[in-house]
């Protein structure tokens, strides 16, 4: 069986060395070379299992691991999460591919959010994103603030690079988050950005991304609804990938949707919360918050003794 993939980053790039083990795969990007757009972050234990899978040692990758991730002025102890060189990556991983354009069995849509081969999402929901590299001496913790239309972000990289971004239900939106973020973490003295860049992300569940398979194609990543509401894409785009390989390996493609969407229920759950808050359902909101402080502080940080206090007067506020 002859396999193409369209989009080569990190779900893509994954999956191709995955399925040339026994199919011959194919792959095409737009790019040239792999870019920085967003995606420095990621669950390290996850990563570092997941990479392993296919001979990468992550560890050659991490830039930094940060002590806390400090969100909305709350302060939490971050177990596992690391920065890591996603271009260097993406450029070690490149070097193993096979780059061309094959007519094909089964097509593959790792196109992220352009969702470029699949028959486009009912409602999408798209947020514009504007992200910078900069030069800041700031202590190399996690910044991260929330609003109800967005978010914005700031993660060391190593030797006073950070990357720094927002992305909301506008572009407007996406400004003023970022001009927030600067403000509240003091992220405004820095010695000038290094390069800058926009995109998108897709904050719709992977329940709300369906069709995954349309005639010969097939979605992964991104494309079906596979990053969390609070932005973390590259665990669930690499588990999606090897979801997918196993399902073609094993010549069951038919059970691909239901593997995605019992593999992602903490997802659902996630973005469940965050639609609620959206909303000012206050006490939908409760009701979630002891489930998603739980898969949180599995996978990301541990919270404070008073994080329920603080939610409560962060909720009231709204």
């Amino acid at each position: 069986m002859r396999i193409q993939i369209y989009g080569a980053g990190i779900a893509g790039s994954f999956l191709h060395i995955l399925l040339s083990r026994d199919f011959k795969t194919y792959v095409k990007d737009v790019r040239k070379e792999p870019d920085c757009i967003c995606a420095w972050g990621t669950i390290y234990q996850e990563a570092r299992e997941l990479y392993r899978e296919i001979g990468v040692n992550f560890d050659e990758y991490i830039l930094t691991r940060p002590r806390h991730i400090i969100i909305n002025n709350i302060m939490l102890r971050n177990v596992g999460f690391v920065t890591f060189d996603r271009r260097r990556l993406l450029h070690d991983l490149w070097s193993q591919l096979r780059f061309g354009e094959k007519e094909a069995d089964i097509v593959i849509d790792a196109t992220g959010y352009e969702r470029a081969l699949l028959p486009k999402v009912a409602e999408d929901n798209l947020y514009p994103t504007i992200q910078f590299l900069e030069k800041h001496n700031i202590e190399e913790d996690v910044f991260i603030y929330i609003r109800r239309v967005g978010y914005a972000w700031a993660f060391p990289l190593g030797n006073h690079i950070w990357h720094v971004g927002a992305g909301g239900k506008n572009i407007s939106i996406t400004k003023r988050l970022l001009k927030d973020l600067r403000r509240k973490y003091e992220f405004d003295n820095g010695t000038g950005s290094v390069c800058s860049c926009r995109g998108w992300v897709r904050l719709l569940p992977p329940s709300r991304c369906k069709p995954f398979i349309h005639e010969n194609i097939v979605g992964v990543g991104e494309a079906i609804g596979c990053v969390s509401s609070f932005g973390e894409g590259n665990i669930p785009a690499l588990r999606s990938a090897q979801i997918l390989y196993e399902s073609l390996r094993e010549d069951r493609l038919e059970k691909y949707e239901e593997r995605i969407l019992r593999e992602f229920k903490w997802i659902e759950m996630e973005h469940k919360f965050v639609n609620r808050i959206q909303r000012g359902r206050k006490m939908a909101v409760l009701h979630l918050l002891p489930i998603v402080l739980y898969i949180e502080s599995r996978r990301v940080a541990k919270p404070p003794r008073d994080l329920f206090r603080h939610l409560m007067r962060y909720l009231m506020k709204r």
